[in-house]
Formats: structure tokens, C-alpha cells, sequence
């Protein structure tokens, strides 16, 4: 299984997406239009794909996206989301009415004996919070185990992407400034010979007549 980030916030690029979605060797062809599509493979790796994005300016989603981030949930290949609420990390695994439902990460406990009953895994209590109060800053999850269910998932979210308020946009080609190979041959390396910031005066080199009152 392999994770990927097949685009940047917001935004999903279906040649990035095809060459990390299939198996070792695939390929991406594309329409007369100039249109990118996944092609068939012999091979073909599960893949866990992560969508992250703002939904809003505040802290606090904007209540625009809630009807469609709601109806993710119904998604068959959906796997919760990573967010929380200001200052407090969750992660969303389900939804009833307007409220989500979600595990605290922060809860730990002893390891066990795998021998052990699987009951140890799991809580017998029910979190809930209205989705109007998660924050605006998360990351949508998807698990693909075929490729039967990663064009799926694209199918899906072309069709999400040409709603009134979409999640997210969905392109067929990654920009040239976020390009794997121009990403590669950027140098981020800080120039040594930066220019000095001139050094403050030292008052016990100033004489009582360079001083004016």
C-alpha cells in the first residue's frame, strides 16, 4: 500500500494522480482533447489517498461547504477525515444528522497480547461534534484496494468538483512550477555571501563630546 498527495491544497491533477495511483511501470494516456486518463495495469497497488484543504478563512469551517462534506461520507471508498476543532486534533470516521462522529489520537493505553481479545482496539463511547464547529484546516481521506475503485474515485470527484461549492478542483495537468522534475531542479540552497545588517553603535565608543543633548 502507498500514500499519496496526488496534487496540492485543493486541488487534485490527474497526470500527478496516474502515475502514482497504478502499479509499478503504468502510464497515463490522454484523449484527443487532451484529456488524462488511467489506463489498465497488470499491477496494481492499494493506494491511501490524502486531499488536504482550507475550507474557509476563519478557524471555523465555512458553513458553504458543509452540505458537501457531509454527503463524503456516503462515498464507498471514503476512509474519515484528519482535522479537529481549533487547537485540538481529531479524526472523523463517520456522520449522523450535522454532527460528526470522530477517536481522539491523543488516547493511549498499554500495548496488549495480539493473543488478546480485538475489544482493546476499540471504545465503547460515542464522540460527537457539530460539523459547523470542526476547524477549517483537514485532510480528506480515500483508500483505493483496485483500480476499479481509484477511477471510481475519480469519476467522483470530477462530479464533485462541478458543484456550486466544491471541496476541491480536479485539473489534468500539474502546473509547471509544482512539476515533480522543476521542483527537482530548483536551487533552495540560501546564498552565503547574504548581506550583513550594519552593527548597532557601541555607546562605550562614544565619547561625551559625540553626544548632543
Amino acid at each position: 500500500e502507498r500514500t499519496s498527495s496526488a496534487g496540492s491544497w485543493e486541488e487534485i491533477y490527474l497526470d500527478d494522480f496516474s502515475g502514482c495511483a497504478p502499479g509499478a511501470g503504468s502510464a497515463h494516456r490522454e484523449d484527443d482533447d487532451g484529456g488524462v486518463h488511467l489506463g489498465r495495469h497488470a499491477i496494481f497497488r492499494p493506494v491511501l489517498i490524502m486531499i488536504p484543504l482550507r475550507l474557509g478563512l476563519d478557524n471555523y469551517i465555512n458553513p458553504l461547504y458543509v452540505e458537501s462534506l457531509l454527503r463524503i461520507f456516503h462515498l464507498p471508498m471514503f476512509a474519515g477525515i484528519a482535522g479537529g476543532r481549533p487547537r485540538a486534533s481529531l479524526f472523523f470516521y463517520g456522520a449522523q444528522d450535522d454532527n460528526l462522529l470522530y477517536l481522539d489520537p491523543h488516547y493511549t493505553q498499554n500495548t496488549v497480547n495480539p493473543q488478546q481479545s480485538v475489544a482493546t482496539f476499540h471504545t465503547n463511547t460515542i464522540r460527537m461534534l457539530p460539523v459547523r464547529e470542526i476547524s477549517s484546516s483537514l485532510a480528506l481521506c480515500f483508500f483505493c484496494k483496485t483500480q476499479d475503485d481509484t477511477e471510481l474515485f475519480l469519476d467522483m470527484a470530477k462530479s464533485m468538483a462541478s458543484e456550486s461549492n466544491p471541496l476541491f478542483s480536479v485539473a489534468d495537468r500539474t502546473p509547471a512550477m509544482l512539476s515533480s522534475t522543476q521542483l527537482a531542479d530548483t536551487d533552495w540552497t540560501i546564498p552565503s555571501s547574504s548581506p550583513q545588517r550594519p552593527r548597532p553603535p557601541d555607546f562605550d565608543d562614544i565619547g561625551d563630546d559625540d553626544l548632543a543633548l
